[in-house]
């Protein structure tokens, strides 16, 4: 008791000293009571957000496609989910809609791992369950195009090889991207140094190649030719000119009989340093250079060809005797210039609409390196020449001709049918006309081209005598020949 008087007693002269005290004392109390209230507030606000936020957190899923968006099989909140696609309040791994898999194109020969269902479906893909894509149709052997090769399907290597226009060479057996590269590697052109003793010689050939002849995996040197100075072969570059098999252009070889690079009269641009040049970078690589003394580049497809200079015919070229041939006709039997490789029509007369002359022939002239050939259709017209054009970007047009079987015989079939007529006029080698003679009118189906007939022995199962009696009537027909017109029909006709 004491000693609670004693503080007693303290404080109340402590306050006596230092007035100022009860009134901060007092402004902490009251601190503390409005902290205590706006802590309860908080926590009652709290309480109140709670229950939407375990709500938002209940709308989350799995969306087979975002709203707006391409995006397909996405964790997202169910809101944002395309209604016109199927979506589940979990998670995309859990459902089947987004189930991952394997998607093969059959067309592109493609196969794409982890890919899922919908979006395999919505690219005309097939789907497998097998996610890493071990399936047969996306097994993978070497494809080897040119000098290129990759793993990939044989569905793929097959439209590779097509759209470069190259054979299908695909080795199943072959399944490591290492080895395939080497096969590609294999086919690399180059300087193949070749030492037998003391002597040293030098070969233009493949890696591979190489390796056969030497044994010895240094002795090729890719992009090299074997004049390069820096191999110090015993081939000196640029000896002469000339053509080399299965190739379009002129060539320069050296004096060790090594073809170089394409020829061009800029020697040094040719030579490009000892190093292979590719056509592409050679002279004039978008033209043909048909008859072009400078630039060997010839294009077969454009028209051009290796050849010697003829005489008359192509210019002297300025090194060699070489040069790109010109392989278009010019001033043909019909008076016209044709491009290699077209072919055109030529007849003895007036064709078609039963005019070919007796003892007249349907003719297929073609243009063959320069050259104009002639192939003649079937005698008697038992065969007939067409012709139509096609027109080729940056070439104009194109003409092709054929020699077909005359289709004359079923022209006088049709005239036993009920729809005559429709039949005639569906077939290009009949026509449909009205006979007219001064005993009565009538229409008849009857040939386009009228057939020729050996009258010496049997054609077609009858001879002439037997088809021309076919015939229920005869008539007159005068025709007569005038010097400014020709043949004109004057009675009968």
């Amino acid at each position: 008791m004491r000693r609670q008087n004693k503080i007693r007693l303290g404080l109340k002269e402590a306050i006596k000293e230092n007035p100022h005290i009860v009134s901060e004392a007092l402004f902490q109390i009251l601190n503390l009571v409005i902290s205590i209230f706006a802590f309860s507030v908080l926590i009652a606000a709290a309480s109140a957000v709670a229950s939407p936020v375990v709500k938002a957190q209940t709308s989350q899923g799995c969306c087979e496609k975002i709203k707006d968006k391409n995006l397909f099989c996405q964790n997202s909140l169910l809101s944002n989910c395309d209604t016109k696609f199927s979506s589940a309040p979990t998670s995309c791994d859990s459902t089947s809609f987004c189930k991952l898999g394997c998607c093969y194109d059959s067309k592109e020969g493609t196969c794409a791992e982890n890919t899922p269902r919908k979006v395999c479906e919505l690219n005309n893909g097939t789907f497998d369950v097998n996610a890493q894509c071990n399936i047969p149709q996306c097994q993978k052997g070497c494809c080897v195009l040119g000098n290129q090769a990759s793993l990939t399907t044989l569905v793929r290597c097959k439209k590779l090889a097509s759209y470069y226009g190259l054979e299908t060479d695909y080795r199943s057996a072959v399944t490591s991207e290492a080895d395939c590269v080497a096969i590609a590697q294999a086919t690399d052109k180059g300087a193949c140094i070749i030492i037998r003793g003391s002597e040293t010689t030098c070969k233009l050939t493949s890696r591979a190649d190489c390796k056969g002849l030497t044994h010895n995996d240094t002795a090729f040197n890719k992009g090299f030719l074997c004049s390069a100075e820096q191999l110090g072969t015993p081939c000196t570059r640029q000896a002469k000119t000339g053509c080399l098999e299965g190739k379009d252009e002129v060539y320069w070889f050296d004096s060790c009989g090594n073809p170089e690079n394409i020829y061009d009269s800029n020697k040094e641009r040719s030579w490009n340093s000892g190093k292979i040049l590719d056509k592409s970078l050679s002279c004039n690589p978008d033209s043909a250079n048909a008859k072009n003394p400078s630039c060997g580049n010839c294009n077969y497809y454009q028209g051009s060809m290796c050849g010697s200079a003829r005489t008359g015919v192509e210019p002297r070229p300025s090194y060699g005797d070489y040069i790109c041939r010109d392989l278009n006709c010019y001033d043909t039997y019909n008076g016209n210039d044709y491009k290699h490789g077209e072919s055109w029509c030529v007849y003895d007369g007036t064709v078609g609409q039963g005019r070919d002359l007796v003892g007249s022939r349907h003719w297929r002239h073609l243009c063959v390196q320069g050259e104009e050939q002639i192939e003649p259709c079937d005698d008697y017209r038992q065969g007939i020449c067409v012709q139509d054009s096609i027109e080729v970007e940056g070439s104009g047009k194109f003409t092709e001709a054929m020699c077909r079987a005359n289709a004359w015989k079923m022209c006088f079939d049709y005239n036993t049918k009920p729809n005559v007529e429709k039949l005639c006029k569906d077939n290009n080698d009949c026509m449909y006309m009205e006979l007219n003679t001064a005993a009565t009118k009538s229409k008849m189906c009857v040939p386009n081209f009228p057939p020729g007939f050996d009258v010496k022995a049997s054609f077609g199962g009858g001879g002439a005598t037997t088809y021309c009696s076919m015939a229920s009537q005869t008539c007159n027909v005068v025709y007569e020949k005038t010097l400014t017109k020709g043949w004109v029909c004057r009675s009968g006709c």
